[in-house]
């Protein structure tokens, strides 16, 4: 088993943070519906009781809602947005080109359907960053949520899934307009995470090019990542195609961590 596989196995069942000697990162990518598969590997995160075990969290678009309802413990009822929510044309329609994507209806289910209880985000101890583009200075910053006002978290969301060009309009934080990264723009919260000092990093890839060329799979990372003959696409709307790509990550991520069977979606819709 890998080494940075055994350091987070040893965190089972605990919180940080936790006197070790290490200091575990998690980097999760986004991919707008592809993100379902890092949702479907935080269900698996969850249920083996590691939820609480990084130190840190760096995301980017659709890593950031997962990241985001696995430290509230809520991985399950997260997860059902993409396949009972975001499926069919509501949420993406192509011949809706003035706004592609519709993240104002995506923030709506997050306050009123899936509620995102953000108050018990903010009480973890793991640091969540998120990645976001600087639409005035062309460049990625990374913002800590503890240190956001609570009514600004859902306006953070709103800005990591503002996909250039499929979602007009840039989101303003503390009068700085933000979006998501552009989709050809490599993310560097990898390069950031081993730059903060972990000792330790796991990473969650949507599609198996997102890995940036700079830093490679070391004793240091550990990179799981979409078979190759796994299809799927940025703008899916099937809920079969969808639940099928979410449960084989999330069982890829149990086999990586020694559990044979695979994850199981439980969300059932009152």
């Amino acid at each position: 088993m890998h080494q940075v596989i055994e350091s987070i196995l040893h965190r089972r069942l605990q919180s940080v943070p936790i006197a070790d000697g290490k200091k575990i990162g998690l980097v999760l990518y986004g991919g707008v519906m592809g993100g379902i598969r890092g949702a479907g590997a935080m269900i698996a995160l969850e249920e083996m009781g590691l939820a609480q075990a990084f130190d840190c969290i760096y995301t980017n678009s659709a890593g950031f809602a997962n990241a985001s309802y696995l430290l509230a413990g809520a991985t399950q009822l997260g997860t059902s947005i993409y396949y009972e929510d975001l499926a069919g044309w509501r949420f993406i329609n192509l011949f809706r080109f003035w706004k592609t994507v519709d993240i104002d209806f995506l923030i709506t289910v997050m306050q009123e359907r899936k509620h995102l209880p953000i108050e018990k985000i903010l009480k973890s101890q793991t640091k969540l960053f998120v990645t976001l583009q600087n639409v005035q200075k062309h460049k990625a910053e990374f913002l800590e949520v503890h240190r956001e006002p609570h009514e600004q978290y859902l306006e953070l969301m709103r800005a990591a899934t503002s996909i250039p060009y499929l979602h007009p309009g840039a989101v303003r934080i503390h009068g700085v307009p933000y979006m998501d990264i552009p989709m050809r723009q490599p993310v560097q919260h990898l390069e950031q995470a081993v730059a903060d000092g972990c000792t330790d990093v796991l990473v969650i890839k949507n599609y198996r090019e997102q890995l940036p060329q700079k830093i490679h799979e070391s004793d240091q990372v550990y990179v799981v990542q979409p078979d190759a003959s796994w299809k799927l696409s940025r703008l899916e709307h099937q809920p079969t195609r969808l639940k099928q790509a979410c449960v084989q990550m999330g069982t890829l991520v149990n086999h990586t961590f020694g559990i044979e069977q695979e994850i199981l979606l439980q969300y059932e819709k009152f």
